[in-house]
């Protein structure tokens, strides 16, 4: 039986929202490949990180019953000046709410914000555990499409 799609709210995070944010992004260092980080983080140092986001670079939150049950952020890339309109996605979802929408809804309101902030490539590393290596749409068959240099 398929577990039911959920009333996904998504907004731009406040400062209010860093505790949640951190407790899934906690749950992701010990649980998933999602991160390269270790160590779980406090409060405190997501605060801090999150001063790092601006209007250009957004944290987007997903909320379900007024509850923040996922996040995504656009983060710059470099600090050369060619990488403006480049930008690096990251996606996190909450254990309980994963396979419900929720990462699919924070993918779709990331890219509008993307268009709407008129960012020209988005760059995204992934690392997925073996059993679901097939999940990702690059292949040796599928290889991602390179974008040549003019």
């Amino acid at each position: 039986m398929k577990t039911p799609k959920l009333a996904v709210i998504i907004r731009r995070a406040p400062l209010d929202d860093v505790p949640s944010i951190t407790d899934i992004y906690n749950e992701a260092i010990l649980t998933t490949t999602a991160t390269f980080d270790t160590e779980t983080k406090t409060v405190e140092d997501r605060a801090k990180w999150f001063q790092t986001y601006d209007e250009r670079h957004p944290v987007l939150v997903a909320v379900v019953d007024n509850k923040v049950v996922g996040w995504a952020s656009l983060t710059s890339w470099s600090d050369g000046r060619a990488y403006d309109d480049t930008a690096e996605t990251s996606f996190f979802v909450h254990s309980a709410y994963r396979g419900r929408g929720v990462g699919r809804k924070l993918k779709e309101a990331t890219i509008e914000e993307v268009r709407h902030l008129k960012f020209h490539t988005l760059i995204a590393g992934l690392s997925p555990p073996p059993e679901k290596a097939n999940f990702y749409p690059f292949s040796h068959e599928n290889p991602p499409r390179r974008r040549s240099r003019p």
